[in-house]
């Protein structure tokens, strides 16, 4: 899946169409990438051997990112967007979950995105922002290119559910429904 997504207008999506969104396209389009760069990116550990940086510390990063990524995108799928859609879904059903204890999934959620967002900013900096050499294996070219995707596919998503998804979300807490 080689997608590249844009800032599409997504500000008349309702919160459940969002929450599709989010999940059909971002969500599907990191789990199937991260797998095809953690396993062409541990090969290039063994075949590239960079002056320029170091592929395992590139590999490091990234698997630091890949794990943080997996566990947010879980959070989302199997706690927050049930909780949001069963809210959406039965308005007469409360939740659970006391009011602190969804605060501080969303600003857990929140701080992911911060770390990401610098995981990604390291490794682009470490590899001189994606760029490829002529000597680097086409593994390794692959996997920059993918890589560059990924940052740009994530700042857009990152974007999405800050300025979209985060405050739709808000106006059903601020209505009581959570």
């Amino acid at each position: 899946m080689n997608a590249m997504f844009n800032e599409e207008d997504v500000s008349d999506f309702s919160l459940f169409k969002l929450i599709e969104f989010v999940e059909s396209n971002f969500h599907a389009y990191f789990n199937e990438v991260i797998r095809d760069i953690d396993i062409k990116l541990l090969s290039a550990t063994k075949i590239d051997n960079c002056e320029a940086f170091s592929v395992n510390n590139v590999y490091d990063l990234f698997s630091q990112f890949r794990e943080m990524l997996s566990q947010h995108i879980g959070e989302e799928k199997h706690i927050v967007f049930p909780i949001i859609k069963k809210q959406i879904t039965d308005t007469s059903t409360k939740t659970d979950l006391e009011e602190k204890e969804i605060r501080y999934i969303f600003k857990n959620i929140e701080k992911e995105h911060h770390r990401m967002g610098k995981y990604l900013k390291t490794i682009s900096e470490g590899t001189n922002n994606f760029k490829i050499d002529l000597s680097f294996s086409p593994v390794l070219k692959d996997c920059f290119l993918k890589l560059e995707q990924v940052q740009h596919n994530y700042v857009v998503y990152q974007f999405i559910e800050a300025n979209y998804l985060y405050p739709k979300i808000n106006q059903i807490k601020s209505k009581s429904l959570i």
